[in-house]
C-alpha cells in the first residue's frame, strides 16, 4: 500500500474548496447578495425585486429597517418599514399585516394585509405570504420571509421573491 503525503491531501482539499462554485457561509451563500437569514434580532432586510437585489440601507432621512408590532391591536399588528438609499434615488418597501399572534403563515392579498412600494410601483399584493419563522415578545425579536407580486393599471409590477427580515420591534 502506497501512502500519499499529507501535504498532498491538504493542497488538494484547498484547491477544491477554490473551486467550488457554491460556497456556503453559514446559511448564506457568498454569491448571494441578500441578508443572512437570522433570527437573532439584526435588523436586517432584504429581497429580490423582478430578480434584481434589493436590501434596506442607507438612513437617509429615515432608518433603513423600522419595524413595529402591537399584539393588543387586531390580533396582532406587525408594520415593517423598508428603505433603500442609492445615489439620490429612496425606495420603500412598507409591509402590515393584522393577526399575527404566532409563529405561521399569513397571506398577503388584496383583502389581507398591505403592501406598498414608493417610487416606482403602485397598486395592491395580488398575492404573496408572509411566513413569520420567530416572535418574541420576551426579546422584542420578529423574523420571517415573504413574497409577494404587486400590480396596478397605472404602475411598474413588482415581483418580490426571496424575501426575509429580522429585527426587533
Amino acid at each position: 500500500m502506497k501512502l500519499v503525503p499529507i501535504s498532498v491531501i491538504t493542497m488538494t482539499c484547498f484547491g477544491v474548496s477554490l473551486l467550488a462554485p457554491n460556497f456556503y457561509t453559514g446559511n448564506r451563500r457568498m454569491d448571494d447578495p441578500l441578508p443572512q437569514k437570522t433570527r437573532l434580532g439584526e435588523n436586517t432586510f432584504g429581497c429580490l425585486v423582478n430578480n434584481e437585489p434589493w436590501v434596506a440601507q442607507g438612513n437617509s432621512p429615515a432608518p433603513s429597517l423600522l419595524i413595529t408590532f402591537d399584539p393588543g391591536y387586531n390580533g396582532g399588528s406587525l408594520e415593517i418599514a423598508a428603505h433603500q438609499v442609492k445615489g439620490s434615488d429612496h425606495t420603500y418597501i412598507y409591509l402590515n399585516r393584522d393577526g399575527i399572534a404566532s409563529v405561521g403563515d399569513y397571506p398577503l392579498a388584496v383583502d389581507a394585509g398591505r403592501v406598498q412600494v414608493t417610487p416606482g410601483a403602485c397598486g395592491q399584493a395580488l398575492s404573496g405570504a408572509l411566513h413569520i419563522t420567530r416572535l418574541s415578545m420576551e426579546e422584542r425579536i420578529v423574523s420571517g420571509t415573504f413574497e409577494f407580486t404587486l400590480s396596478g393599471t397605472s404602475c411598474d409590477d413588482w415581483v418580490c421573491s426571496k424575501g426575509r427580515f429580522d429585527g426587533k420591534f
